[in-house]
């Protein structure tokens, strides 16, 4: 039992002062017992403050913004000496898109959002050449009601480019509302100003213009009936498919 007991308490003593080295030796500078610089791996985002680390964590490991918001809640409950902002929006300086939001209007029997057709076109083709010279573009007008117990309905214009067949339908403007447009002048007038334009003076891509053609304006029996007629006052040239 002696030798037992000894034999620990060499082992503790010699544990304790290796512990001992081992902190004093990682705790001080070689040269002047003065505390290590912070190691690089501690300091991913390099001398970036703290809110800007936050910022490049979040872009860098695809953080929600109800992420952002929970965490920032998080630090102000028991960090709010932090002075950080509220809205993660803020904190990721967020673009406001102000096209986006003047693209929304108000028109006869609801509102009324427009992107466009050159918009269309120009996005897809951001990054890729046009494999065409020119663009025969089909559109398709319809109503659709949104829930089977409210009367709010959506009237989109949609459009794909019929000469490049792997082309996606693209949303040119969505009507929404508790009925169809009430003005049927306010609800194409864009659309039509715009294509009578591009007809005109073509499509910039890049540094190259790119002519358009409506081939067709395709729609079913109820829509057709509700913009045929007058449609014709403000178009110059169109066909008619019917569904």
């Amino acid at each position: 039992m002696e030798v037992s007991e000894n034999l620990l308490s060499s082992m503790s003593d010699s544990e304790e002062e290796g512990a001992m080295g081992y902190s004093s030796g990682a705790g001080t500078d070689t040269d002047g017992g003065l505390p290590h610089e912070v190691p690089l791996q501690d300091r991913p985002f390099g001398e970036a403050s703290f809110e800007d680390g936050l910022r490049l964590w979040a872009l860098q490991t695809g953080q929600t913004h109800r992420a952002l918001a929970l965490l920032l809640a998080h630090i102000r409950q028991h960090q709010p000496h932090c002075k950080l902002p509220r809205d993660p929006r803020t904190l990721m300086h967020t673009p406001v898109s102000k096209s986006t939001e003047a693209a929304v209007t108000s028109i006869g029997g609801g509102s009324l959002w427009y992107r466009g057709v050159a918009t269309c076109l120009q996005q897809y083709y951001r990054n890729v050449k046009p494999p065409v010279k020119g663009f025969e573009i089909d559109f398709f007008v319809d109503g659709m009601p949104l829930y089977k117990s409210s009367r709010s309905q959506f009237w989109p214009i949609l459009m794909k480019v019929f000469n490049v067949p792997d082309s996606p339908v693209m949303v040119v403007a969505i009507f929404c509302g508790e009925s169809k447009p009430h003005s049927l002048e306010e609800y194409l007038r864009r659309f039509v100003e715009e294509m009578n334009d591009l007809q005109t003076n073509h499509l910039a891509i890049g540094q190259q213009l790119y002519w358009v053609c409506l081939r067709a304006i395709i729609a079913d029996a109820p829509a057709k009936s509700f913009i045929k007629g007058r449609f014709k006052v403000i178009w110059r040239n169109f066909v008619w498919q019917l569904l």
